[in-house]
């Protein structure tokens, strides 16, 4: 219609998106936005907003390349993706149990010149406590991101869920990456929860590994390898314990606060 030099009116592309709307005709919905953004009477920003949100909602499964549409529509009508709308978009997909696309969500809004601050990551990590833990596995995998995400937890001094998301993306390796990165930005780590943890329902080897991570050194103080052996045998768990005891180095072995341990007196 254009190309012959025919508008469409403001009226009728309300109608037409009411009803397109009305029966979650997304793809429809889209292509009318495009449409209408190619003419010399655009529709309001509202409108863009609104399917950015509805984009992520709408699918059966969530359909990138539709969404990419709306951002690249978006932004070339002359709008500008700022951090409230990637808050309304964050809370769509958590209307619709999607909060693990987030991190493919944010990077496509990257494309649309969006640029992320720590007030993004401030209110992602808000959005990680505020739903069921299962659905808060968050794949920002670009490292400034997931640093960021990371240092916002040890900011408001949220270890466990910074453990527990770490853990959640990935297992226990991911959690220990804590360790250095709390260490390398001055927050103090938090050794009783690796401990806590690692007794119950790690092993040996998750010891040896969590201790090389407490230290710049070869290998940690004393006090901290008596905790760990003592919270396995706290917990029942001597073969774990008499396995971490092994793999130490042999003046830990010789140490009086370990000659103490009712472990060494089996040895």
């Amino acid at each position: 219609m254009q190309g012959f030099g025919y508008e469409m009116e403001m009226n009728t592309y309300f109608f037409v998106m009411g009803l397109f709307c009305k029966r979650r005709l997304i793809e429809d919905v889209v292509e009318l936005y495009e449409y209408k953004m190619g003419s010399a009477d655009k529709p309001p920003v509202q409108d863009g907003i609104f399917l950015l949100r509805k984009a992520v909602m709408w699918s059966k499964e969530l359909n990138m390349q539709l969404f990419s549409r709306v951002v690249e529509t978006f932004t070339n009508g002359g709008n500008s993706l700022t951090t409230s709308i990637l808050d309304m978009v964050v809370k769509s997909l958590i209307s619709v149990n999607r909060l693990k696309e987030c991190g493919t969500i944010l990077k496509a809004m990257e494309k649309g010149g969006f640029v992320p601050t720590n007030e993004v990551y401030n209110k992602i990590i808000f959005h990680l406590g505020s739903v069921d833990r299962g659905e808060a596995v968050l794949m920002i995998n670009a490292g400034h991101a997931f640093k960021e995400v990371l240092k916002g937890f040890c900011r408001k001094r949220k270890a466990t869920n910074a453990y527990n998301f770490l853990s959640e993306m990935g297992g226990f390796n991911e959690a220990l990456s804590l360790l250095g990165l709390m260490k390398g930005h001055g927050f103090p780590p938090f050794l009783e929860l690796f401990i806590d943890r690692i007794s119950k329902s790690g092993t040996g080897d998750d010891a040896i590994s969590f201790l090389k991570a407490v230290t710049d050194r070869k290998f940690p103080s004393t006090t901290v390898v008596v905790l760990m052996i003592e919270a396995f045998l706290k917990a029942g768990r001597h073969n774990e314990a008499q396995n971490c005891f092994s793999k130490s180095p042999s003046y830990i072995h010789n140490h009086a606060d370990v000659l103490n341990l009712s472990l060494h007196q089996n040895c």
